[in-house]
């Protein structure tokens, strides 16, 4: 059973005056959120227009539920990265030595389209969406714009494959961007209509940015997304989808004439490697974080406490620098309501030798230890007293515990901050241990 999704755009998008983005619609005489639609594609299409071919480790976790009356249960999870090439998105399996294809089979629930060519087919210059206003609503605490959409089969070819039963179908959603910086938040999608003959009740996409600083530019990136998938007789699939480790994909090759070789050209001045699995990584934090102003994408920089050697080989020194971001940034809810969760990634490990050489490689470790600080834990117990009378003899207390765990993503740190902490200090540690990088270039 499988969910694919092939995207075809034409027709050039509405252009827009960056001048008139000041103005508001009332003034111009336009309908409500005219102008502030202007602004929004121009934010994306600035993001898709100056975006390399970029590169993100795929994290599914796939759940599954039998019926309506059964819990939801965690099926498996598939790790995956995955590539846009233009207006494709592209899958290897991680540490695969093989060019990255258009699919990977799997059994099971599959989708594809989260990544960019949903975010392509709403807002690229050349989309067919039709887009309605809505008004003004509140996601995660920001005051957002919501529209509506739909894209027709004949320009968005999105493809449903249900145990060998195809059909091609329209698409509706509806999408939020915050109302000051017009910045897409959230971007919720499904078919307009299912034919029957598919056997499915519902299907629908949700996609949540943020901003991401890579290579120096701010680009709007996909975060984290869920497509569910109900049948008709009720049963639930579910993908819950993260993106983390986003980086630059290059991908080069050079022609050099024996005339050029001949002329000793120098070195290159910067020196690729990879990481071996298996070391130890003590990294400090470089600066403080205010967890308080902090947002998700924020870059954070740390360095080595220590040289790191494989057997008796130097693979970086002391104070080599570690470049990264906030990952997530999430107040708790229920039993953790008082707590902020707050995740952290390193993604590139670089540092100059003493010849000047510059040696940089892409970092991929799991948080194991951080440094012990009030407030700061990476899980949270939870005791409960119960105290029953049973007469003559007295009270009996009971306490039960319960343990909360964050959120579990590939390479990065989660933590929990109390009301009292809320500032990581400079200096503060974290422990990781390097696992060998998903894919080698």
């Amino acid at each position: 059973m499988t969910i694919a999704g092939f995207w075809r755009l034409c027709l050039p998008a509405l252009t827009c005056c960056a001048s008139a983005f000041a103005q508001t619609s009332a003034q111009l005489g336009l309908p409500p959120g005219v102008l502030l639609l202007s602004r929004i594609k121009h934010n994306l299409q600035q993001t898709l227009d100056r975006l390399p071919a970029y590169a993100c480790l795929e994290s599914v976790d796939r759940l599954i539920r039998e019926s309506p009356k059964k819990p939801i249960r965690a099926l498996d999870a598939v790790r995956l990265e995955v590539v846009a090439i233009g207006e494709k998105e592209l899958f290897a399996w991680p540490d695969d030595q093989s060019t990255f294809r258009d699919d990977i089979a799997l059994p099971g629930f599959n989708s594809s389209g989260e990544f960019i060519s949903t975010t392509r087919a709403v807002f690229a210059r050349r989309s067919q969406a039709i887009i309605h206003y809505r008004g003004r609503e509140t996601i995660g605490g920001i005051q957002a714009a919501r529209y509506d959409f739909t894209i027709s089969s004949n320009v968005l070819r999105w493809t449903l494959n249900i145990d060998g039963r195809e059909a091609l179908v329209d698409t509706s959603g509806t999408f939020w961007a915050d109302a000051a910086s017009a910045d897409l938040l959230r971007l919720e999608s499904w078919p307009s209509h299912i034919p029957p003959e598919l056997g499915l009740s519902s299907l629908v996409s949700v996609i949540d940015y943020n901003r991401l600083l890579l290579s120096g530019q701010s680009y709007l990136f996909p975060l984290s997304a869920a497509v569910t998938m109900v049948r008709a007789d009720g049963r639930e699939s579910q993908n819950q989808i993260q993106f983390t480790h986003c980086r630059e994909f290059k991908s080069e090759s050079h022609l050099v004439s024996e005339d050029t070789v001949r002329a000793e050209a120098p070195p290159p001045r910067t020196v690729e490697f990879q990481v071996p699995p298996g070391l130890t990584f003590p990294v400090s934090l470089a600066a403080a974080v205010d967890l308080t102003q902090a947002r998700v994408g924020d870059p954070i920089q740390g360095s080595l406490d220590a040289d790191v050697k494989d057997k008796h080989d130097l693979v970086a020194p002391k104070g080599a620098r570690l470049l990264g971001r906030v990952r997530l940034l999430q107040q708790g809810s229920g039993s953790i309501a008082s707590y902020l969760i707050a995740g952290f990634e390193f993604t590139d490990l670089e540092f100059t030798d003493s010849s000047g050489f510059r040696h940089h490689a892409p970092f991929y470790a799991f948080f194991r230890d951080c440094t012990s600080l009030p407030g700061i834990t990476r899980q949270l117990g939870k005791t409960t007293e119960h105290n029953w009378n049973i007469g003559e003899t007295g009270w009996i207390d009971m306490g039960q515990t319960e343990t909360v765990l964050p959120p579990v993503l590939p390479g990065v740190a989660v933590l929990f901050a109390g009301n009292g902490r809320r500032i990581l200090p400079k200096g503060f540690q974290f422990d990781w241990e390097s696992v060998r990088f998903p894919h080698k270039q």
